[in-house]
């Protein structure tokens, strides 16, 4: 087994630290943190051998978990069903970015709409004569 020293990078242990960032972007270290999770520790080594991070771990399939050493059933179905809702978490938050990326843009095009105006306000009334100027 890795001993925690490793695992945490001489810090002191921070629970679900993993969950900050990207699955995509975990490292194997994160995927063991993540079983662990899940209660399923056993089953480090052999992901950890198989250098599986958190790319690969978003494509396993039942086929692939009995190649990592997931004999049993109720194991395989657990981790299937864990990944199915990472995979549903991900899509939240990219529907999320999204949502706010185009917020963002129409927020821009609506303060450049109102610097637009206010700056054909100012070159209208620079261009006009002063009043009670005559010709």
């Amino acid at each position: 087994m890795i001993d925690d020293e490793v695992l945490d990078d001489g810090q002191p242990p921070k629970q679900h630290h993993w969950q900050n960032q990207s699955v995509s972007d975990w490292t194997c270290q994160q995927v063991g943190r993540w079983l662990t999770g899940l209660s399923l520790e056993k089953y480090i080594p052999e992901f950890t051998a198989k250098n599986v991070d958190g790319e690969q771990l978003l494509q396993l399939d039942s086929g692939a978990l009995k190649d990592l050493g997931v004999e049993s059933l109720l194991d395989r179905g657990l981790i299937k069903k864990k990944l199915k809702d990472l995979k549903a978490i991900m899509e939240k938050a990219r529907r999320n970015r999204e949502k706010l990326e185009k917020q963002r843009e129409k927020l821009r095009k609506k303060e450049q709409e109102q610097l637009q105006k206010q700056t054909r306000k100012s070159s209208r009334s620079s261009s006009d004569p002063p009043e009670g100027a005559t010709d």
